[in-house]
C-alpha cells in the first residue's frame, strides 16, 4: 500500500483513573499519565501480562519524577491493572490482575521530538508534556484497534468527565444506530483508520450538537488516493458522530510544526477534520488551533490503521 513518508511522532493520550489502592500520589515534581490499551503483542513484549490479544485490556498509570531543585529526570512508578473486557462493561470485566515497576527514567531531545526512557521497560516519545506515546523495539508506534489506541494523556489534561446522570438520560432515547459501508480495499485505497474517541471535545471543535451524556464515538474513517501517485482524493468518515449519512469530501496532506498533517475539508460550512500523521498507522486528532486532542479517562483521540484481513 502507497504510505506518505515523513518523520515518526510518537507519543501517547490516557485518562485520569486511579489504579487499586497501591499507587502514590504524584508529587509537585511529578507527571502523571494514563490510559487504556490493548493487551496486543506489543505490550507483551514490555510487560508480563497474560491477557487475550483479542479481548485483554491493559490500564497504565505512569508517574514521572523529577529533582525538585534541578528538574532532572530521577525515577518512574509504573502501576498496571490488566484483564478481560466484555461488551457494555467499562473497563476490565474480568480476571484482574495488577503489577508494579519502577526504577530510573531518561529524556533525550527535547519538545515533540523527546524521547523517554524507562530503564529496563519500555520507551515512549511525545508531544508536549501532555501526551506518551510507547514505541516498539523499531521505534514505530505501537498500533491499537477499532477500540483501544496506546496514548496516554496527563491527569492534569484530560477532557472533563461526563456527567454520569447525563450518559443515564442518553441511555433512555432511541437507538441511533448508523450503518457502516463495506471495508473499502484495492490500490484507491490510501488506509482505513479506526478508533474509539471521546465525544463532547471533537463535537465542540467541529460544532456538532451532541447530547450532554455522549461521551465515547466510533470511528472508521477511509482515505482515497490516486493509485500509484500517492495523491490525495477523497475521504469518507463513518461512526456515531455522523450517523446518517455519512460525511464525505476532499482531503490533503501538509507539513505543519508538529509533521505532517491531514486536512479532510468539510461541506457547506463544516469545519475541517484535522490528524497529525505518527506514522504508517497511527492518526492523532488535532483541534481547529492545530495542536494535539487531550484525551479523556477511558479514550484517546487516536485512530489506528485497520489491519488487513480484520473482520468488520
Amino acid at each position: 500500500m502507497n504510505r506518505i513518508r515523513s518523520a515518526t511522532l510518537s507519543f501517547c493520550a490516557a485518562g485520569a483513573l486511579a489504579l487499586g489502592t497501591g499507587a502514590a500520589s504524584a508529587s509537585p515534581d511529578s507527571m502523571e499519565y494514563v490510559g487504556y490499551s490493548p493487551c496486543t503483542l506489543s505490550v507483551r513484549d514490555v510487560l508480563p501480562v497474560t491477557c487475550n490479544v483479542e479481548t485483554g485490556l491493559v490500564h497504565w498509570r505512569l508517574q514521572l519524577h523529577r529533582n525538585p531543585n534541578t528538574a532532572a529526570p530521577t525515577t518512574y512508578d509504573l502501576w498496571v491493572e490488566y484483564g478481560q473486557t466484555a461488551n457494555n462493561v467499562n473497563g476490565i470485566a474480568s480476571g484482574l490482575k495488577k503489577i508494579k515497576r519502577e526504577g530510573k527514567w531518561s529524556m533525550t531531545g527535547s519538545g515533540p521530538r523527546a524521547t523517554v526512557k524507562l530503564d529496563g521497560l519500555a520507551t515512549f516519545t511525545h508531544l508536549g508534556p501532555g501526551l506518551l506515546h510507547p514505541l516498539n523495539a523499531d521505534g514505530s508506534l505501537m498500533t491499537g484497534n477499532g477500540g483501544w489506541s496506546f496514548t496516554l494523556t496527563s491527569v492534569n489534561s484530560v477532557e472533563k468527565p461526563v456527567d454520569p446522570a447525563d450518559v443515564a438520560r442518553a441511555n433512555l432515547l432511541p437507538d441511533m444506530s448508523y450503518q457502516i459501508t463495506p471495508l473499502a480495499s484495492g490500490p484507491t485505497v490510501f488506509g482505513v483508520f479506526e478508533g474509539r474517541t471521546p465525544c463532547q471535545g471533537i463535537a465542540g471543535e467541529l460544532r456538532r450538537q451532541v447530547h450532554p451524556g455522549c461521551w465515547k464515538l466510533k470511528w472508521r474513517v477511509t482515505l482515497y488516493q490516486e493509485p500509484g501517485a500517492e495523491k490525495p482524493t477523497t475521504y469518507k468518515a463513518e461512526g456515531s458522530l455522523f450517523g446518517n449519512p455519512m460525511r464525505e469530501g476532499k482531503w490533503s496532506y501538509g507539513t505543519g510544526p508538529l509533521g505532517v498533517t491531514y486536512r479532510l475539508e468539510g461541506a457547506n460550512g463544516a469545519l475541517p477534520i484535522q490528524l497529525l500523521r505518527g506514522d504508517d498507522d497511527v492518526l492523532f486528532f488535532l483541534g481547529q488551533d492545530g495542536k494535539p486532542m487531550m484525551g479523556s479517562a477511558d479514550f484517546a483521540y487516536t485512530l489506528n490503521r485497520r489491519a488487513a484481513g480484520k473482520p468488520t
